[in-house]
C-alpha cells in the first residue's frame, strides 16, 4: 500500500495506475471513499504503524471556534503530530461546548459528522504535521480526484488558495491554531480560531 492508492467502500485498495487503466474492474468493491495519504511515522506524522486516507469531500469556510466562546479563549493541549485524539482533548476541557459542536466547533463538527459507505464514523480533523503532509502530497490527491471524477465519482481537489485547518492549538496563544497556506505550503501558528478555513478529514485504514 502506498500514498496515492485508491480506497473502496469494502476497504480494499488499488493503485492509482490500475484504477486509471480500468476503473470498471473495481465496481464490485463499491464506491471510492478515499485516497491513501500518509503512513504514520514516529514523532513526525500520525501514529506509527497506521496508514491514513484522506476523505474525498471538503468543508469550506469553516471556523475552529466562534469569537468569545470557551473554545476561542482556551489553550487546549492538543497534539501537533497525531490529530486522532485532539477532539477528545477539546471534549474534556469544554464538555458543554463540545456537546453542540455544530455551533461551537464547526471544523471539528465537519469531521465528526463526515461519513461514507464502509467508514461511517472515525473521521478526524488532522493535526498540524498531518495537514503539512497532505499539502506535500497534494498532487497525488488531485491526480486521484481527477481519476475518480472521470470515472463518474464525486470528489474535490485541494484548492490553491486559502488555509488548510488543523486540529492543533497554537502553543502559548489561546485564540490561534496552526494552519497551512494552500498557495505555498507555509505553516504558521497564527491562524485565528474565528477565521474561515478549508477542512479536509482523515481516517485510518481498517
Amino acid at each position: 500500500m502506498a500514498e496515492g492508492d485508491i480506497v473502496f467502500a469494502d476497504k480494499k485498495t488499488c493503485t492509482l495506475a490500475n484504477y486509471k487503466a480500468d476503473a470498471a474492474a473495481y465496481a464490485e468493491d463499491g464506491d471510492v471513499v478515499g485516497i491513501v495519504i500518509y503512513k504514520g511515522e514516529t514523532d513526525s506524522v500520525g501514529i506509527t504503524g497506521k496508514v491514513y486516507m484522506i476523505g474525498l469531500n471538503q468543508g469550506a469556510d469553516l471556523i475552529w471556534a466562534p469569537d468569545a466562546t470557551t473554545g476561542y479563549t482556551t489553550e487546549f493541549g492538543t497534539s501537533r503530530t497525531a490529530g486522532e485524539g485532539n477532539w477528545a482533548v477539546v471534549e474534556v476541557a469544554d464538555g458543554p461546548g463540545a456537546a453542540d459542536a455544530a455551533t461551537n466547533y464547526p471544523a471539528f463538527n465537519f469531521a465528526k459528522t463526515y461519513n461514507v459507505t464502509g467508514y461511517t464514523d472515525g473521521w478526524f480533523l488532522p493535526s498540524f504535521k498531518e495537514i503539512k503532509r497532505i499539502y506535500d502530497e497534494r498532487y497525488r490527491v488531485n491526480d486521484g480526484v481527477d481519476a475518480i471524477t472521470a470515472a463518474g465519482g464525486s470528489a474535490t481537489k485541494l484548492p490553491t488558495s486559502g488555509y488548510l485547518c488543523s486540529s492543533s492549538q497554537s502553543e502559548g496563544t489561546a485564540d490561534c491554531i496552526s494552519r497551512v497556506a494552500l498557495n505555498n505550503g507555509a505553516g504558521s501558528g497564527f491562524g485565528d480560531k474565528k477565521s474561515a478555513y478549508v477542512v479536509r478529514v482523515v481516517h485510518t485504514l481498517d
